[in-house]
């Protein structure tokens, strides 16, 4: 599988889109002030992988930032995984 990324961003909103084979698998928005804070929100993948590489590609995005998020329980694993704190 070759998944392919990329960032859109307009002032504050940040969107990455996982695509596979011109087909879109997976997207995650980000709200930035662009120095100190981030909050990602709104992760939709069609699976565990495609996810974990957004949440990565975001994390590299915004790195040097607060990052903030929301998750369900069942979905700890994944985000602590990538060093996010509860």
């Amino acid at each position: 599988m070759t998944v392919e990324y990329r960032v859109e961003s307009k002032d504050s909103q940040i969107s990455i889109i996982a695509y596979e084979n011109g087909i879109e698998i997976g997207s995650v928005q980000a709200l930035s002030d662009g120095h100190a804070w981030a909050i990602l929100h709104d992760v939709n993948a069609s699976s565990e992988d495609v996810e974990k590489g957004l949440i990565e590609k975001a994390t590299n995005l915004l790195k040097g930032q607060e990052i903030f998020t929301t998750v369900s329980s069942d979905q700890l694993d994944t985000y602590e995984n990538q060093g996010f704190f509860r």
